[in-house]
C-alpha cells in the first residue's frame, strides 16, 4: 500500500506533538474514530484494557480534540461504570483487569483535566497496593499486564504524590528481590507456579525468560527507566536498570535474523525470531530500551531502540505476522509505537512507518463487522481455524485503535499511552 501523505500542513500540538496525516487522510482517519466512538460498547466489563475505563480515555481524547460534543462526560459516566466493582472487593489488583489499572484511569483524566481533582480519591487504592507491596504473596509475577510492572504504572500516574514514591520505592525493594543475577546482568525469570497455564511450558516445563513487553522483561525495563525520571532511589533504580538492559541487550539475535530479539529465551531451546509487535517482538523491545535511555541518560541505549526500530522498518509486511489492527499485536499498536519513536527522533523514516501502519489499519476494516468494521484475531477455535471476535477495549479492541488515529490526525499527545509503558511523564 502506499504511504499516506505526510503532515506537514498541520501545526504541532502545544506539547509539541506532530501529526501524522493532514487533509483528506486526517479526515478519513477522524470519520473512522467517530464510527468506533458510536459503535464501541464495553458491556459490563469494568477494565483498563478490555472494558470500559479503557472506553473512557478514548471518549476523554475524543472530547479533548473537539470530535465528540459530549465526550468528557461519556468519559466520566463510563469510568463511574468501572469503579462500581471496587466497592465489593472482588477485583485483582493487576492493571490489566483490576484495581490497578481502574485507579491509573482516573489518576490520567484527572492529569489531563478530563476529571476534576478530588481529594482523597486515590487513598484506599495507595493504601492497598501498599500493603500488597509490603506482604508479596507467593508466585507474584514482575510483568506488566498481571504483576509488579502494572503496579508501577499505577504509581507513575500518581507522581509526585507522597504515595507513588513510597509505592516506587517499595516496587524497587521487591524487583531486587526477585532478580536473577548473572554473567549478563539482571533479568526476572518466569517461573512455571506464576503462569501455570501457560503454552510456552510446553516447551519450557522449568520456565524460561520472556522478552515481551506485556509479560516479561522489556516492561521491567520501560517501568525502571520511567522510574529514573521521577529520582525515586534513582542511584539503586538505574544499578538495576544498568544490568538489566545489559542482559536484554545480550539476547539479540544474529544481523541475518529477521527480527532482532526472540519472544523468550530458555536453556536448552533455541532462540527464535519473534513477530513484530508491542507485546512480543523489537517494537516493544525498542520502546522500552527508548525509555531506559531517557530515564537513565543514556544515549547509547536511544541509539539502540532507532536502530531496533530502523530495521523492523525495513521489515516486510508478510513477515510482520500482523493481521489485524489492534494495539497489542496489531497493525495500530506498530503505527503508534513508530508515531512515538519518529516524535523522539524527528527520523522521517519513522514517520513514513507509522503512516505505512496507518494505512494498513485502515484497510483491515470490513464493513458491517466487528466494532466499526473491526474484528480482532483471537487464537484458534476449537476445530483448529481463526478464532475472530468483536472487540471494544483498549488493548485489543476498537478503543485503542481510535486512539492510535485521533493521534495520527489530530496534534493531542497521546499520553494515554504511558498505560501501556510507550512513553513516560516528564520527572
Amino acid at each position: 500500500m502506499p504511504a499516506l501523505e505526510p503532515a506537514a500542513p498541520v501545526r504541532p500540538g502545544r506539547s509539541g506533538w506532530r501529526p501524522l496525516l493532514a487533509d483528506r487522510d486526517a479526515e478519513q482517519a477522524l470519520a473512522v474514530v467517530r464510527e468506533i466512538l458510536q459503535a464501541a460498547d464495553p458491556g459490563d466489563n469494568p477494565s483498563l484494557l478490555t472494558g470500559s475505563a479503557g472506553l473512557a480515555l478514548l471518549h476523554g481524547y475524543a472530547g479533548q480534540a473537539g470530535l465528540e460534543s459530549n465526550g468528557i462526560s461519556t468519559a466520566s459516566e463510563l469510568l463511574d461504570h468501572a469503579i462500581a466493582p471496587l466497592a465489593e472487593g472482588d477485583l485483582d489488583p493487576w492493571l490489566a483487569g483490576g484495581v490497578a489499572g481502574i485507579a491509573w484511569v482516573a489518576a490520567h483524566l484527572e492529569q489531563r483535566g478530563i476529571l476534576p481533582r478530588l481529594r482523597g480519591r486515590f487513598t484506599d487504592v495507595d493504601s492497598a497496593v501498599e500493603a500488597f507491596l509490603l506482604d508479596l504473596p507467593p508466585g507474584t509475577h514482575f510483568e506488566l499486564c498481571y504483576g509488579l510492572a502494572g503496579l508501577g504504572v499505577y504509581a507513575l500516574e500518581r507522581f509526585p504524590h507522597p504515595a507513588s514514591r513510597r509505592l516506587l520505592a517499595l516496587l524497587l525493594d521487591r524487583l531486587q528481590e526477585m532478580a536473577v543475577h548473572c554473567d549478563q546482568g539482571v533479568s526476572w525469570f518466569t517461573g512455571p507456579h506464576m503462569v501455570p497455564d501457560d503454552p510456552q511450558l510446553a516447551k519450557a516445563p522449568a520456565g524460561y525468560y520472556n522478552l515481551g513487553m506485556a509479560h516479561g522483561m522489556p516492561g521491567v525495563v520501560a517501568l525502571l527507566g520511567a522510574t529514573c525520571r521521577t529520582g525515586v532511589r534513582r542511584h539503586h533504580a538505574r544499578r538495576l536498570l544498568g544490568g538489566a538492559v545489559a542482559w536484554l541487550l545480550a539476547q539479540r539475535l544474529g544481523p541475518d535474523v529477521a527480527s532482532c530479539f526472540p519472544s523468550t529465551v530458555a536453556p536448552g531451546l533455541s532462540a527464535e525470531p519473534s513477530r513484530l509487535a508491542w507485546c512480543y517482538g523489537d517494537a516493544g523491545v525498542a520502546g522500552a530500551l527508548h525509555l531506559a535511555g531517557v530515564g537513565a541518560k543514556q544515549p547509547a541505549w536511544t541509539e539502540e531502540a532507532l536502530g531496533i526500530m530502523t530495521k523492523a522498518a525495513r521489515l516486510a509486511p508478510e513477515d510482520s505476522g500482523v493481521v489485524d489492527a489492534g494495539l497489542c499485536h496489531g497493525s495500530a499498536g506498530l503505527a503508534i509505537q513508530f508515531h512515538r519513536m519518529y516524535q523522539a527522533t524527528g527520523e522521517e523514516r519513522m514517520a513514513d512507518a507509522a503512516r505505512y501502519w496507518i494505512g494498513r489499519t485502515l484497510q483491515f476494516r470490513r464493513s458491517g463487522q466487528g466494532v466499526a468494521g473491526y474484528l480482532a484475531r483471537m487464537g484458534t477455535t476449537d476445530a483448529g481455524g481463526e478464532r475472530w471476535v468483536a472487540e471494544s477495549g483498549l488493548l485489543t479492541g476498537a478503543a485503542g485503535i481510535g486512539l492510535v488515529l485521533l493521534s495520527a490526525a489530530t496534534p493531542l499527545e497521546p499520553a494515554w499511552d504511558r498505560a501501556l509503558l510507550m512513553s513516560a511523564r516528564e520527572g
